[in-house]
């Protein structure tokens, strides 16, 4: 009981009040921006899907791996390669 009173008189209802009508922008913002960025990664991995299928390209496997095999010579190989 004592601690209970205590921890009243140390609240000051109104002060906090004021502070959660002041978080709560930026707590909106916070929350929906998580799921645009949630949005923004889904397509993000479907358009590399989508690239990997339509262009039949290893591009996953080389960054995973390093290594890459093309169908002909790199566009930018020079003479001196």
């Amino acid at each position: 009981m004592a601690m209970e009173r205590c921890v009243q008189e140390m609240y000051d209802e109104t002060a906090f009040e004021a502070m959660r009508a002041f978080r709560k922008p930026f707590i909106t913002v916070h929350y929906y921006g998580f799921y645009v960025l949630i949005g923004f990664a889904t397509v993000h991995i479907l358009a590399v899907v989508v690239t990997e299928l339509r262009e039949g390209g290893n591009l996953i496997s080389a960054m995973f791996s390093g290594k890459k095999v093309l169908s002909g010579p790199p566009a930018d190989r020079t003479k001196a390669d």
